[in-house]
């Protein structure tokens, strides 16, 4: 009898730890929001943070960093100042601006990147809760933790307006707790029928947050590379698209040839993440015969693209910038092998034209009704690499485009809204510099390059293809953006297309995993 009312004791003991262990994941969840959105959690967003670290064995770190590359926080930061974004956090954590001793060691910090931006965020939350001296900033926090789980554990709500609204309203006064607490619940009666509202709101976060497909734990590299050169080993029919489509380009509205790859076990009534392919100068097709110009002739290294993403989850579009307008690179318009580059044709232009391509590939894909419209990525190679480029470089584009047509060249006024931009772009071994442009403009694109979404500069160590000076030209741009919005990973030992011609190499192996985790990462 002692020994079952031991095991029954030990029962109840490991019940507690782990339900404290529950509970701590949820407010440490919830400071997370408080301090990156200046908001409590919506109940589903919460669950599914949860989920990832309760099933996926994520840290908070990975929370955080997750957390930082969602659309809502680059709405937030997209357009501030270092200085700025950390005046923003200690805001939203504490009710106060830092100190100027604080704003200067953080500001050091940030910009030299010893500290990327979500793990400054973790550190304000937890010095807050550390430093006893500051006896009002643990008020502030402790008031915001406690109105966001009555929100949001008690509640249950998914209504982000009202979790904005209440989180602007706390104080280091407790008393403002109870009078926010009774106008979430005089909010809560006005809704009517709550439990019909909660579940229509319920309903929708998670047709977003099930079908991100980073629910599952990081691909391998034994995985990722394994499965990319069985493909790229196949027939060529074992990799071909699905469907080939025409889609408008939204800026000239023309009509684009694109090929779409459905996902392995395609449900039409479930939502997807997307990914655009941008080709390279060498265009979509490895045929100079426009008769050929179709599905059965894709070159092989967007076929195996296309494949393994789809395999792995996603909706695949390649937009074809090419041969609707009669050209198909080097193999037939000889685009890369043009020796002046500014009689490169304007028509297939990587500044002026293929962005909005590539924009309209998103746009298309947004307005699927099986697309998750808030994880639309982009993977460009070389040339239209070039282009992702400057469409993260959007904002600032269209603002001095007058600068730029200076060089006889229109440069597309697509406006700078949501429906056209990716949750993230990969560039895999672009040109940094606009090839085809006077210097004085490359002097202007250089200078005042700054990217306004998570982008990604995969180089080759060795390229023979790119002009010698594009290891400077991308660091360049990697210095203009202190922001951690831009990365740049050299791939040892490698030379251009090294994904298709060097995918055997351990750096590429590398490399490629790396690519498919964060198009994979939401």
């Amino acid at each position: 009898m002692r020994f079952i009312k031991s095991i029954f004791i030990i029962i109840i003991l490991i019940g507690s730890l782990y339900s404290n262990d529950i509970d701590i994941k949820k407010e440490q969840i919830i400071e997370l929001y408080i301090a990156t959105f200046n908001r409590a959690p919506d109940r589903a967003g919460l669950d599914y943070w949860q989920n990832e670290m309760e099933n996926n064995h994520w840290s908070m770190d990975m929370v955080a960093q997750s957390m930082f590359m969602q659309p809502e926080t680059l709405n937030l930061y997209k357009d501030k100042k270092l200085e700025d974004f950390i005046t923003a956090v200690y805001k939203n954590v504490l009710n106060r601006e830092p100190d100027s001793a604080g704003l200067a060691y953080w500001f050091n910090e940030l910009i030299s990147k010893r500290i990327p931006k979500e793990q400054f965020i973790i550190a304000i939350i937890n010095g807050a809760k550390d430093n006893s001296s500051a006896s009002n900033d643990i008020k502030v926090l402790k008031n915001k933790i406690e109105v966001a789980k009555y929100f949001t554990l008690e509640k249950g709500l998914n209504d982000v307006e009202l979790a904005r609204k209440i989180m602007s309203e706390v104080t280091s006064d407790s008393s403002c707790v109870t009078k926010i607490k009774q106008e979430i619940d005089n909010a809560i009666n006005g809704y009517g029928d709550i439990k019909e509202q909660e579940y229509n709101t319920t309903k929708d976060i998670n047709e977003t947050t099930n079908s991100n497909i980073t629910q599952e734990q990081n691909l391998s590299v034994d995985e990722v590379s394994n499965e990319f050169n069985t493909i790229k080993s196949q027939s060529h029919k074992y990799s071909l698209p699905n469907e080939t489509l025409t889609i408008t380009q939204q800026d000239t509205k023309e009509d684009l040839r694109a090929y779409l790859w459905l996902p392995k076990d395609y449900d039409s009534n479930k939502k997807y993440p997307a990914v655009v392919l941008a080709h390279g100068c060498g265009g979509a097709h490895y045929t100079d015969e426009p008769d050929k110009w179709t599905a059965e002739y894709i070159a092989g290294k967007f076929r195996v693209w296309g494949k393994l993403l789809s395999d792995n989850g996603f909706m695949v579009l390649l937009v074809d910038s090419f041969t609707t307008r009669d050209n198909n690179g080097d193999v037939g318009g000889g685009v890369c092998d043009t020796p002046n580059l500014l009689d490169r044709p304007s028509k297939i232009d990587p500044v002026s034209v293929r962005p909005a391509d590539i924009a309209s590939g998103i746009y298309y894909l947004k307005s699927r009704d099986d697309v998750n419209s808030s994880q639309v990525e982009v993977l460009a190679f070389s040339n239209g690499g070039t282009s992702a480029l400057v469409l993260s470089n959007h904002k600032d584009l269209i603002d001095r485009s007058n600068e730029l047509e200076q060089e006889g060249k229109e440069v597309f006024d697509l406006p700078y809204e949501s429906k056209y931009y990716p949750s993230k772009i990969i560039t895999l071994y672009p040109g940094c510099r606009l090839n085809g442009y006077s210097q004085e403009t490359n002097d202007i694109f250089k200078n005042r390059f700054k990217v306004d979404t998570n982008t990604y500069i995969f180089m080759a160590s060795d390229d023979k293809t790119l002009p010698s000076s594009y290891k400077e030209d991308c660091q360049h741009l990697m210095d203009l953006n202190p922001n951690n919005l831009l990365e740049l990973q050299t791939v040892a030992d490698t030379d251009h297309q090294f994904d298709y011609k060097q995918s055997n190499q351990q750096s590429v192996k590398d490399a490629i995993t790396d690519i498919v985790n964060l198009l994979r990462t939401k």
